[in-house]
């Protein structure tokens, strides 16, 4: 706090989404309260559910920030037409062709990707092998078996690529791994989910790539972010 109210700040960004993540949203609001030289500053707090969430938190930004017009007609428009770009590539796709997808947000437990993933996977052109109802949620393993999922991301939360492959028995040890479609197939990929599809912000657009180049590389044949991702099957 000492180091914070030292920065004079006119502008304070903060987040509610997840209080094990970052500093709690009370927190930062007891600071402001508290310290006399954070009094009045302006907060904004980001607790996004959607990507198209975080496209609106971009333009909330913006405007707090005094920079509205770059935000809207700069930033969100171009993140915009790439999304657009993906969704138009895959709307066409019949339901046999949307693989079920399962995105693992953790391993042991399993926990089951929500939030902003299970509108990025629909947009990528698959389909919800277990779908999590608002936040991220904790299943049982015999719900993702029962689901024969023919593509798994495996996205950990605050982990990187080789901290994810270095956990990977946690979940390739599992009773009935080998036959998933999925597994047999080979389109089981871990990707760098601290870089990309944990944190709600504008490379989450890059995340959407990523993932409609894994479910269809036919369609979308450019690897968006090489070195990021690798195959776990």
């Amino acid at each position: 706090v000492a180091g914070l109210a030292a920065a004079r700040p006119d502008l304070i960004v903060t987040q509610s989404k997840c209080d094990v993540c970052a500093v709690a949203y009370d927190d930062v609001l007891a600071a402001v309260r508290d310290v006399d030289a954070l009094g009045g500053v302006q907060v904004v707090d980001l607790d996004p559910g959607s990507l198209d969430d975080v496209l609106a938190d971009i333009g909330r930004l913006g405007r707090a920030a005094g920079l509205a017009d770059d935000a809207t007609s700069g930033v969100v428009a171009g993140l915009r037409e790439r999304i657009d770009a993906v969704t138009a590539a895959t709307a066409s796709l019949a339901e046999d062709d949307r693989p079920v997808t399962a995105s693992i947000e953790w391993m042991d437990p399993v926990m089951i990707a929500g939030n902003w993933d299970p509108g990025m996977v629909l947009a990528a052109g698959g389909r919800l092998a277990v779908p999590a109802q608002g936040t991220s949620q904790f299943v049982e393993w015999e719900a993702v078996v029962e689901a024969r999922p023919e593509v798994i991301v495996v996205a950990c939360c605050g982990y990187d690529l080789g901290k994810t492959l270095a956990e990977a028995g946690d979940l390739t040890s599992r009773p009935g791994w080998t036959d998933l479609p999925a597994v047999r197939d080979g389109r089981v990929w871990a990707v760098d989910g601290n870089a990309y599809f944990n944190r709600p912000g504008p490379r989450l657009v890059d995340s959407l790539e990523i993932l409609a180049h894994l479910l269809h590389p036919r369609l979308f044949p450019s690897d968006p972010a090489p070195g990021c991702w690798t195959s776990l099957a």
